[in-house]
C-alpha cells in the first residue's frame, strides 16, 4: 500500500504540506492537465458552460418513451422513430439537450425508421432512397473469368479466397471503379477448387442483367455494429472517404449523406416533422474512426486493399472523407447545432463541438468483465484532448461506459460475473477529472447510481444521502432532477497526486532531457533528427517528415539511449511534444503496451506509464503513418506510476486510483461518503485525513460544511 501527497494544486480550500523545494524539482512537463480554454458557445446553442457536474448523459438512441425518466441527464439522444417523445421531452423540459442519434457510415436494418439514411433501391444517383453502386464500400475484389446472364447464380472468378460465404457482392461492368449495370447479390457457397461463388439470388434491390468476362465482383464491406452483435449481412458501409466514386450528379457519398441530414434532422421516419421541434444538435455512431481498421478494404476501388491509406502519398481517404462530410454538414446546419463524432480515435476538430469517448475504459473490453485498463493514460489524454481542441462552442464531449458492474451485470461479450462496481466509479471519476459529460449503457437497462443525485442543501435532514431513484413515480424522479448536479463547479483543474521523491528531475533515468547538447544518443529509424526551438529551454530534438513512406506506424520512430532494467517495473514517461500539423503517434517503454496519443501545432505535455519487463529497454515514440515534422523535448523516465488523480468541486471531492496498487491519499479537509443503497462503500461514515483507494477504484466524496 501507498502513501500518497498531492502536487500541482490548483486554487482550491485546501493547502497541501509540499516543501517548495520538492515543487522546484519536479519534471516542468509533469502536469499534463490541459488548461486550453474551450471555444465560447456560439450563438443559438444550449447553455452547457453553465452545467453543475457531474454531467450526464443517456446516450445513443437508448431513451425510451418515459420524458420523465429522460428528464434526469442533462443530454439526451434520440433516433428519428423516436422524434415524438424528443419533443415531449424539449417542451416539457426545456434546458435538455437532445441530440439526433444518427447511424451514418453504415446501412443499418433500422435505416427505415429514420435512424440512417433509407436504402431502397440501386440507381445512377444517390438520391431519395436509391443509392449508386458506388457509393458502398468494398473489400477488394476479383473478376469474371466468363460472362454471365442475368439468369446465372454460378460466377467463375479470378480468385473467389476474397469472399465469404453468406455475404453481399456486387457485379458490374467496365473498369474497375466504372459501377456499369451494377446489381447486388448474396453469395450462398464459395468452391474454392473451382474458383467460383454460388449465388443464392440476383439482383438484391437490383436489376439483374448480364455481365462480360472481366467484369468486376467485390464484396460488401460490413459497418460497424455493435460490440458483442451479430453484424448482419445486410449492413452495408458506404464509402465516405476522398476518393468515392461520384454519382451522376457529381456527388461522393459524404456529400449526399450530410445533405440528407441536414435536410431530415427534424424528421420522423417517414419524412414528417413534429410541429415546430428542433433537435439541439447530432450524435454521430458507427464511424470506424480516422484510421480504417482492415486493410482489405478497397476505398478507391483498383481492386487492391489498402485500408484507406493511398501507401505512396500517405492521403488518408477514409479519414479525409469523414472530415469532408462533418465540413459540409456544417455548412449546411449552420454553428447553432451540436454536432458529436461517435468515438475519440475521430477527428473533425474544425467542425464538431466533440466526441464520444465510448467503450471507457477501452472499446475492446465492451460489455466484459474484468475491464482491461491498460489504455488508462492513452483514454484520458483523448477525452482530455477532445474537451479542449474543438473549434466549436459550446464543447461537448462525453464519456460513455459500457462495463457490467455488481448492480448492472449484462454480460454480452462473456468474461467473469462481476464482483464490484469499482468499474463504474473509475470511469466516472475519470469523466469528472475533465468538462465533460458521463453516460452508461446496458443492454435493457437504464443505469442510475447513487452518485448521480445526492442532497447537499446546507440544513437539510437529508444531507449527505442520495436521493432514491424510483422511475415509477414522477414525484420521486422530480426529487431525483432536483439534485442532480450535486457536486456544483469544478474548483480547478485535475491534479497528481504522488510522491514527489520518486518524480524529482534528479531522479531521471535519461540523459539531457531538454536536448541542449545535442541529440544526446537518441537515434532515428526512417527520420533525421536534429535541433529545434525548445519548449522550455533553448532546444528541442526534431524529427523530420519520414525519408521513406510507410503506412506503419511502426515504420518510423525516435529512440532513446538504453535503460537495463533490474526486474519488472512501473516507468513513468513525461515530455513535451508538438507537430507541423495535427497528427497521432505512438510511444512506448520497453515491453509496454503502445500508447497512441494526438498532437498538433502546440507544445503538449503528457504524462505516459508503462510496465516494462527486466532487461534492456528504449523509449521509442513511433512516427510512421502520418509523416510531419514533429518535436519533443524535456523527456523523462522514472521508476513509478503517478497515475492518482484528485479534483475538487464546490460539494465534493474526486480521487481516482489509475494504478493497479492501492494508494493511500492524505485528504487534506473534511469529507464524508454519500450515504446510499447500492454499494456498501456509500455508507455515509465520516471520511478521515486518508482515504485509500483499491486499484482502478475511485472515491466521490461530499465537503462537510
Amino acid at each position: 500500500m501507498t502513501r500518497l501527497r498531492s502536487l500541482f494544486i490548483v486554487t482550491t480550500l485546501f493547502v497541501f504540506s509540499i516543501a517548495p523545494t520538492a515543487i522546484s524539482r519536479i519534471a516542468p512537463t509533469f502536469d499534463d492537465a490541459d488548461k486550453t480554454a474551450p471555444p465560447p458557445a456560439l450563438p443559438g446553442t444550449p447553455n452547457l458552460y453553465r452545467l453543475p457536474y457531474p454531467r450526464l448523459n443517456l446516450t445513443e438512441g437508448s431513451a425510451g418513451k418515459n420524458i420523465d425518466i429522460a428528464s434526469k441527464y442533462n443530454t439526451v439522444s434520440y433516433g428519428a422513430s423516436q422524434i415524438r417523445s424528443a419533443a415531449a421531452l424539449k417542451q416539457n423540459y426545456p434546458e435538455t439537450m437532445v441530440l439526433r442519434y444518427f447511424v451514418s457510415p453504415y446501412q443499418s436494418k433500422r435505416a427505415g425508421d429514420g435512424s440512417g439514411r433509407p436504402f431502397g433501391s440501386t440507381a445512377a444517383a444517390s438520391t431519395g432512397s436509391a443509392v449508386f453502386a458506388g457509393h458502398w464500400l468494398y473489400l477488394a475484389g476479383s473478376k469474371l473469368r466468363a460472362s454471365i446472364d442475368s439468369n446465372d447464380l454460378v460466377l467463375p472468378v479470378e480468385n473467389s479466397r476474397r469472399f465469404t460465404d453468406g455475404q453481399y457482392v456486387v457485379i458490374y461492368n467496365g473498369r474497375p471503379g466504372d459501377f456499369e449495370n451494377a446489381e447486388h447479390a448474396k453469395i450462398a457457397s464459395i468452391d474454392h477448387t473451382r474458383d467460383t461463388l454460388t449465388l443464392a439470388k440476383r439482383g438484391f434491390k437490383s436489376t439483374p442483367t448480364f455481365h462480360p468476362a472481366g467484369a468486376v465482383v467485390a464484396q460488401h464491406q460490413l459497418g460497424a455494429g455493435g460490440s458483442g452483435q451479430t453484424k448482419s449481412p445486410e449492413d452495408w458501409s458506404y464509402n465516405f472517404s476522398s476518393r468515392c466514386p461520384v454519382d451522376a450528379n457529381g456527388k461522393r457519398m459524404n456529400v449526399v449523406m450530410a445533405d440528407w441530414l441536414a435536410s431530415h434532422l427534424n424528421l420522423n421516419g417517414s419524412e414528417n416533422p413534429v410541429g415546430d421541434f428542433e433537435f439541439d444538435g447530432v450524435l454521430f455512431d458507427g464511424e470506424r474512426g480516422y484510421f480504417f481498421p482492415f486493410e482489405t478494404v478497397d476505398m478507391n476501388n483498383d481492386l487492391t486493399g489498402e485500408g484507406g491509406l493511398n501507401p505512396d502519398t500517405g492521403e488518408n481517404m477514409y479519414g479525409e472523407g469523414i472530415e469532408a462530410l462533418y465540413a459540409r454538414l456544417r455548412s449546411r446546419l449552420g454553428g447553432s447545432k451540436i454536432l458529436v463524432a461517435s468515438n475519440g480515435d475521430m477527428r473533425g476538430f474544425n467542425d464538431l463541438n466533440g466526441t464520444q469517448c465510448e467503450g471507457y475504459p477501452h472499446t475492446g473490453t465492451s460489455y466484459v468483465y474484468p475491464p482491461n485498463y491498460v489504455l488508462s493514460d492513452q483514454k484520458l489524454a483523448s477525452y482530455s484532448y477532445h474537451v479542449h481542441h474543438h473549434t466549436y462552442g459550446p464543447a461537448y464531449t462525453e464519456i460513455l461506459s459500457k462495463t457490467p458492474t455488481l448492480v448492472y451485470p449484462n454480460l454480452e461479450n462473456g468474461g467473469t460475473r462481476p464482483t464490484s462496481n469499482a468499474p463504474f466509479r473509475y470511469s466516472f471519476g475519470m469523466a469528472l477529472l475533465e468538462n465533460g459529460s458521463y453516460g452508461q449503457r446496458r443492454t435493457g437497462v437504464q443505469p442510475w447510481w447513487d452518485e448521480y443525485s445526492v442532497d447537499v442543501t446546507s440544513g437539510s435532514s437529508t444531507w449527505g444521502q442520495a436521493i432514491p431513484n424510483d422511475d415509477t413515480k414522477i414525484t420521486q424522479i422530480a426529487k431525483v432532477r432536483k439534485h442532480t448536479g450535486w457536486l456544483g463547479s469544478p474548483l480547478g483543474a485535475r491534479t497528481r497526486i504522488f510522491e514527489p521523491s520518486l518524480f524529482d528531475v534528479s531522479k531521471n533515468l535519461l540523459p539531457d532531457a531538454g536536448f541542449e547538447s545535442g541529440e544526446g544518443g537518441w537515434k532515428g529509424q526512417n527520420v533525421r533528427l536534429s535541433s529545434g526551438a525548445g519548449f522550455s529551454g533553448a532546444f528541442s530534438l526534431h524529427s523530420a517528415p519520414m525519408t521513406n513512406y510507410n503506412t506503419d506506424v511502426y515504420a518510423a520512430s525516435v529512440t532513446s539511449p538504453v535503460i537495463h532494467s533490474r526486474s519488472p517495473e512501473t516507468y513513468t514517461v513525461c515530455f513535451a511534444v508538438r507537430a507541423s500539423e495535427v497528427r497521432e503517434f505512438s510511444v512506448q517503454f520497453g515491453s509496454g503496451t503502445p500508447q497512441t496519443l494526438v498532437s498538433d501545432t502546440r507544445w503538449k505535455s503528457h504524462t505516459i506509464t508503462f510496465e516494462a519487463d527486466e532487461g534492456d529497454n528504449t523509449l521509442n515514440f513511433y512516427l510512421g503513418r502520418e509523416s510531419t515534422e514533429v518535436w519533443f523535448d524535456e523527456v523523462y523516465l522514472f521508476k513509478g506510476n503517478p497515475d492518482v488523480f484528485r479534483r475538487d468541486f464546490d460539494n465534493g471531492t474526486v480521487f481516482v486510483n489509475a494504478t493497479s496498487t492501492r494508494q493511500t491519499i492524505d485528504t487534506n479537509g473534511r469529507f464524508r461518503r454519500i450515504k446510499g443503497t447500492q454499494d456498501p462503500i456509500n455508507d455515509g461514515s465520516a471520511v478521515g485525513p486518508q482515504v485509500t483507494l483499491p486499484p482502478h477504484d475511485a472515491a466521490i466524496l461530499i465537503r462537510v460544511p
